[in-house]
């Protein structure tokens, strides 16, 4: 061979191993296995089901299934009965949603692991369910069901350990089950909670009867590809622990299914008449009562939001408190209903016998202090009386330390800048409001506090109702709020104005009169302060990083501009529910900031040297960075991140491990912004089962 090809074929080599995990090659990667798998359609369907849209998480699960096993699905469309006949005879490889019984299990095999559990729900018209509250108000009634379903045999069963004297009628389809109800030919329908989203709110669920879990099932003739179902099914188990709940938050906790009341829990309400909350009425932006005298803020817009998406016509009434003793001491006493906002830990809730929702929202916490003044044994701490997180903080994270009251935020504030105390700890929502033209210095700290929301145990239909409420208005419509009532709680006077921006106004005042001095001042200075809470609102509070709603602004901007050098690179920390686990959540916030510290090092490298570079973070172990490169550029920015991992030593972590996707506009030029999100996803889950196949190896 010459020379020159010699050190050409060398190059070659070093370049691929290089390069990202998408880049190489998987020519020697065995061709995909082909599954045919059944993928049900109405019985009067009339169009091309092949360009039906796919979607869901049951469809999302199952290509989860196909990566792992590298297997390419080809679709049989057909009616659901009809793909039950077609997998007992061979004529379809697999099907999935398939609810286990023994005459079942007779003709086709089952995953060893279910997909998901279901809720079988007896649903009557839109406009009747105030007559069907208890279980005895369906006593004679006609029941429309699927035929030869498991739905069939849990509600035959149901009515025998009840005695309804039901009156069951089968159907061979669903679309002839809901004709029957609109016609009156049946009460009621019995089927599963997902239906909902199919009839749009035609039907409402009134009364659960049963439960289930759904499997994938196999043909008997493919035992091959049973093994490798349970194989896959495992693996994703082990080493994508999330992903399941993930697909939950994604498709199932946002939909209709999460917003049944059960009977019970209509009566409660019925029967319980006004909700009483208190609340600390100075917790800006989170509640606080407005100058109207009613409280405002994000946890008021989430219950309202909350009790409108399920139809709660029940009165609210909130009653501000200036002492959290003596909020949680009426919510125990019953002189209240629920709290907020309330930061306990679940073992303090235990210990005061309340009840606590899941997070609702959690911030990153700073140390506010004159510059140049390190802290130290010594530091006398701040406090505003009416805000009970500073002192909590204070006495878990400084312990030992002297705590001084300050009747108000301005007043704490003078006190850090004239040295009568030595230190201050604030949330973001307090910089913004107050501090954005201080000279006072503000340090991040290393730990978070959570604010949720404390029931009375005694009511738990509402624990039940409000624990949905986060979940269901989401991250985005959160930070919007936040934002919204950090806005609008700071009104500044033209005085304030002037003490803090006195040469500004000097030139203003040159250019026009008093009056318009004080109009322009005024603005200057609310614009200033609404894009320092739009910032708040779009930063991760535990890395600083920004956050999804960051990202996803970004995603659609880069839609619009469609720019040739665009990329993504998909990254998920491998190993971090292991590390939370055995070495616990401080040890797994370590790795998660350490990610944050990765990208945002690969940001200052890149500054004079790419359009753009922006990591976030995106979900609990989740980042993505959005960037204009060229490959030489990205091929830099993989080594440079490869160099932080292997250099990289924690205070309680040995060593970090990543798994990484990228795509780019430069290899697939047509797709737009979404599509390369989803193909460096995709990629990255490879890599993550490359990572663990290769973990199994070494053992």
């Amino acid at each position: 061979m010459p020379a020159f090809l010699l050190r050409l074929f060398v190059l070659l080599a070093l370049f691929l191993n290089v390069s990202f995990v998408v880049d190489l090659s998987y020519a020697a990667e065995p061709a995909p296995k082909i599954v045919r798998i059944g993928y049900a359609i109405p019985v009067n369907y009339k169009g091309n089901p092949a360009t039906i849209h796919k979607s869901g998480y049951t469809y999302e699960y199952m290509r989860m299934l196909a990566s792992f096993n590298n297997w390419r699905y080809v679709y049989v469309y057909r009616t659901w009965s009809e793909l039950l006949g077609d997998l007992a005879a061979g004529r379809i490889d697999i099907l999935d949603n398939v609810s286990y019984t023994p005459e079942r299990a007779k003709l086709y095999d089952f995953s060893a692991f279910p997909l998901r559990s279901l809720a079988y729900y007896l649903f009557v018209p839109g406009g009747q369910e105030d007559r069907y509250q208890r279980m005895e108000d369906f006593r004679g009634k006609r029941i429309g069901v699927g035929k030869d379903t498991t739905v069939a045999s849990q509600l035959r069963q149901w009515n025998k350990e009840h005695g309804l004297n039901l009156k069951i009628v089968e159907y061979s389809d669903y679309e002839s089950r809901i004709v029957a109800l609109r016609r009156g030919e049946v009460d009621a329908l019995a089927d599963f909670t997902a239906r909902l989203d199919t009839v749009k709110g035609n039907v409402i669920p009134v009364l659960r009867f049963g439960t289930d879990y759904s499997y994938i099932a196999v043909s008997k003739k493919r035992p091959d590809l049973l093994k490798q179902t349970n194989q896959a099914l495992s693996m994703i188990s082990t080493y994508i622990p999330d992903y399941k709940v993930n697909l939950k938050e994604k498709y199932i906790l946002k939909n209709s299914q999460s917003l049944i009341l059960t009977s019970e829990e209509k009566a409660w309400f019925k029967r319980h008449g006004t909700i009483r909350i208190g609340y600390i009425d100075t917790m800006v932006p989170f509640i606080s009562t407005g100058p109207d005298g009613q409280a405002r803020g994000m946890f008021k817009d989430l219950i309202n939001y909350g009790f409108r998406k399920f139809n709660l016509n029940v009165p609210v009434t909130y009653i501000p408190y200036q002492d959290m003793q003596q909020l949680i001491k009426d919510l125990q006493e019953h002189k209240l209903d629920a709290a907020i906002p309330i930061y306990d830990t679940p073992w303090e809730a235990e210990n005061k016998h309340i009840l606590l929702t899941p997070n609702v929202v959690r911030m990153k916490m700073y140390v506010l202090s004159r510059n140049g003044e390190p802290l130290n044994q010594d530091t006398l701490f701040a406090v505003v009386k009416s805000l009970p997180p500073q002192e909590k903080y204070i006495r878990q994270f400084f312990p030992g330390h002297k705590i001084k009251y300050f009747e108000s935020p301005e007043a704490l504030i003078e006190a850090v800048e004239n040295g009568d105390a030595g230190a201050a700890v604030v949330d973001p929502y307090f910089i913004s409001l107050y501090i954005q033209n201080s000279d006072l210095q503000v340090t991040s700290l290393e730990d978070s506090e959570d604010l949720t929301i404390a029931v009375n145990p005694d009511n738990h239909p509402l624990f039940l109702t409000m624990s949905r409420m986060g979940e269901l208005w989401g991250d985005s419509n959160i930070a919007d709020s936040l934002l919204m009532h950090t806005d609008e709680a700071f009104t500044p006077g033209f005085a304030y104005y002037v003490q803090h921006n006195y040469g500004k106004v000097i030139v203003i005042a040159i250019i026009g009169t008093g009056v318009l001095t004080a109009l322009v001042g005024t603005i200057i200075f609310r614009n200033r302060q609404k894009k320092a809470a739009e910032r708040m609102a779009s930063i991760d509070f535990l890395t600083g990083l920004p956050n999804r709603r960051a990202y996803e602004e970004k995603l659609l901007e880069e839609e619009h501009v469609h720019s040739e050098q665009f990329a993504v690179a998909v990254f998920d920390i491998n190993g971090l529910k292991k590390a939370n686990d055995t070495l616990g959540h401080a040890a797994g916030d370590e790795l998660i900031k350490t990610m944050a510290k990765f990208l945002m090092n690969l940001k200052d490298e890149s500054k004079e040297k790419l359009p753009f570079f922006q990591g976030y973070r995106v979900g609990g172990d989740e980042f993505v960075a959005l960037m204009q490169v060229d490959d030489r550029q990205r091929l830099l920015l993989h080594q440079s991140l490869l160099d932080q991992m292997n250099n990289w030593k924690g205070a309680l972590n040995p060593r970090i491990s990543v798994s990484v996707g990228v795509s780019s506009r430069s290899e697939f030029p047509d797709s737009s912004s979404n599509e390369l999100v989803r193909i460096a996803d995709n990629r990255m889950y490879q890599d993550k089962l490359n990572y663990y196949r290769s973990a199994e190896e070494k053992k």
